[in-house]
């Protein structure tokens, strides 16, 4: 396995370079732990993100929401 060496002194070793796969991962053991859950790859959403899906859910199941996005009375979305 080539090592991850960006020191100038050579080819550039990242993944997709240098005949590194696309796709390459170190394995878990040799990642650094940064965290209190080191390899916890769960997804997080804010607040913000979480208002914006719910208003989109909210918009999306009223009858009719794709032809009242792409009106210019902005209240029919409201309703």
């Amino acid at each position: 396995m080539a090592g991850f060496t960006n020191n100038g002194c050579g080819p550039l070793h990242v993944p997709g370079y240098d005949s590194i796969p696309l796709d390459f991962e170190l394995p878990p053991e040799a990642g650094f732990a940064h965290g209190l859950i080191a390899y916890r790859h769960s997804p997080r959403l804010t607040k913000r993100e979480m208002a914006m899906l719910q208003l989109m859910q909210h918009i999306t199941e009223q009858p009719g929401w794709d032809r009242a996005v792409l009106d210019t009375d902005e209240t029919k979305l409201a309703e």
